[in-house]
């Protein structure tokens, strides 16, 4: 209707009369070179006014852009120094004052909204002549990144595009999927193939033991109370506190008994002393007495057997009641060949080797299948990794660092208390952590605490935001920013005395232009977001509106066809 009315109509009109100058000018009393002078004029208005309904026609389809954004494998660079985030340009005050704009002209609006998108196309239309690559520098890695967004918003192709990259600079790269995702191996497994590294592919998964490499969650740590509280994270701590410290020192106690025999600490021999065989195992380490021990050995040989020998005096009754709690925990990771997958020794992945070799480790942790379990082998991985990157933070030197790329989907669902402590440590190791959610709201869910879910974001410095439903949770990207001033126009009605006394008042109506400050983002703009849309935040400042890249690239060297074979096929 806008273009009908201010084009259209008037074009036809001024074409019209153009035509009618020039073969007719005579019924207007026109003749000769007049006629032919104001008929081309005519004409050249009615021209005009096609050329800029072109034009028009031309800024309203980019306004309701909606193109996905593809690339190929080859194209994506592998450069060391600086990282591509997607496609977009800087958002500003002139983007701002172009939705506001756009909002006063409604026809264009609901144009714009009826094409074929999932979101509101002209918040990158806005922009779309501003559009180049995005890069920062892989420095800035280290700060860690938060990537949240809603179901369908492009989560998993966005950490594909990320991790690809990390493998292709040829750098050690740390999946660890709690749901798994067939697609995502498959991409990655090729571009390792496709950039020579398929023997650094290494897959571990609870759903496809055969086909998987062996982990223990517990092979890094300093001393034995973190294997302990390693352990507690993991269990349901709602009961009574007796009980649960009660656990953790029951764990310690078997912990440190292990290390005094100088045996590999695993779930299968916590599990196999904890419930129901300590006895033996303080046998074990009393027999160590007799071996004429240094003092040094002799002093952790008797703080083990005092530990040991305080749970060896509980009354059976009390013991099987306590350990009730710790049992199907445990259980749950020690049984079949899950259990032996946990519990190998010394495991297929090592995060040492991993690093110094260059490993990619994609961790499939199938919890569609079984939640808990899960949940529990991921959270205890991260521990473990978090451990081992604390180690290279304390004792290795602040020169050059091998640069650690870890991904972790659905982070909610492996986070642990403490995490934050161990994010700040992993930085110093060179650990570049992307942090993968759904709202802000999953953290807090877990930890049952806002302000911890808020520290947790705090301590990233680069937030990536794609389409949220929560408007409360979208209020959060937009709060990183402040105001901007844009010029809105008033209607605008007076009414003064008459002073010439033909009537009591005279009236005016109008509009003007008025300044009014607006946030630069607005959560309309998070919550409408396309898929693969985004809103990033780095280091404070001014926002990136962009799009991911999807490579378009068949996978020629599928992983996952003979994983998932009904012959191979085995779940948790």
């Amino acid at each position: 209707m806008f273009l009908k009315n201010y084009y259209v109509i008037p074009f036809i009109i001024e074409l019209i009369l153009a035509l009618f100058i020039l073969l007719k000018g005579e019924y207007l009393f026109i003749h000769g070179n007049v006629a032919l002078g104001l008929g081309i004029g005519v004409l050249a208005l009615a021209a005009h006014r096609l050329y800029k309904m072109l034009s028009k026609i031309t800024d309203i389809n980019a306004l309701a852009f909606s193109r996905k954004l593809t690339v190929k494998l080859d194209d994506i660079s592998a450069d060391k120094k600086k990282v591509m985030l997607g496609r977009g340009f800087l958002w500003q005050n002139k983007h701002v004052q172009a939705m506001a704009d756009l909002s006063q002209v409604k026809e264009i609006e609901t144009y714009c909204k009826s094409q074929e998108s999932d979101g509101n196309p002209l918040i990158h239309g806005v922009g779309q002549r501003d559009e180049e690559n995005i890069y920062i520098n892989t420095g800035d890695l280290n700060l860690q990144s938060a990537i949240i967004g809603g179901t369908g918003s492009g989560k998993t192709r966005t950490l594909e595009f990320f991790a690809v990259q990390a493998i292709k600079r040829g750098e050690p790269v740390i999946i660890i999927d709690p749901k798994g995702d067939n697609e995502l191996v498959d991409r990655l497994y090729d571009t390792c193939c496709s950039c020579n590294r398929e023997n650094d592919w290494q897959f571990f998964s609870l759903v496809h033991p055969k086909h998987s490499v062996s982990y223990n969650p517990l092979s890094n740590f300093s001393k034995g109370s973190d294997i302990a509280s390693r352990i507690k994270s993991i269990m349901d701590n709602s009961g009574d506190s007796f009980y649960n410290n009660f656990i953790w020192g029951l764990v310690l106690a078997v912990v440190d008994g292990l290390i005094v025999l100088k045996q590999s600490v695993t779930l299968k021999k916590i599990e196999k002393y904890a419930l129901g065989d300590i006895k033996t195992l303080y046998a074990e380490v009393k027999a160590l007495e007799k071996q004429d021990p240094s003092k040094e050995e002799s002093s952790m040989i008797n703080e083990a057997l005092k530990n040991l020998e305080y749970y060896t005096k509980q009354p059976d009754e009390f013991f099987q009641k306590v350990r009730s709690n710790l049992m199907p925990v445990l259980r749950a990771l020690t049984i079949g060949e899950v259990g032996s997958l946990l519990s190998e020794t010394p495991s297929d992945i090592t995060w040492e080797n991993v690093v110094h070799k260059n490993k990619v480790v994609y961790m499939y942790l199938g919890s569609m299948l079984d939640a808990t379990v899960a949940q529990n082998v991921g959270r205890m991985a991260l521990q473990d990794f978090l451990y081992y990157a604390g180690t290279i933070y304390a004792f290795q030197g602040s020169g050059d660092r091998t640069p650690i790329n870890l991904f972790v989907d659905e982070f909610y669902n492996v986070m642990f208390d403490g995490y934050v402590d161990l994010l700040n440590k992993s930085r110093g190791a060179g650990v570049r952590a992307s942090l993968f959610m759904q709202t802000s709201k999953d953290i807090e869910s877990v930890t049952q605490s806002a302000a911890k879910a808020a520290q947790i974001l705090a301590n990233t410095n680069i937030k990536i935001f794609g389409r949220i439903p929560e408007p409360e949770i979208a209020e959060l990207c937009c709060s990183l920013y402040g105001k901007t001033t844009i010029q809105q126009k008033m209607s605008t009605d007076s009414a003064t005395a008459d002073v010439k006394g033909e009537s009591v008042f005279t009236t005016s109506s109008g509009t003007r232009q008025m300044p009014k400050e607006v946030p630069l983002l607005n959560p309309e703009y998070i919550t409408g977001l396309q898929t693969g849309h985004a809103f990033v935040y780095v280091k404070g400042r001014m926002p990136y509106k962009l799009r991911f890249p999807i490579i378009e690239d068949a996978v020629k060297r599928p992983f996952m066809e003979n994983v998932t074979s009904d012959k191979a096929r085995r779940v948790i």
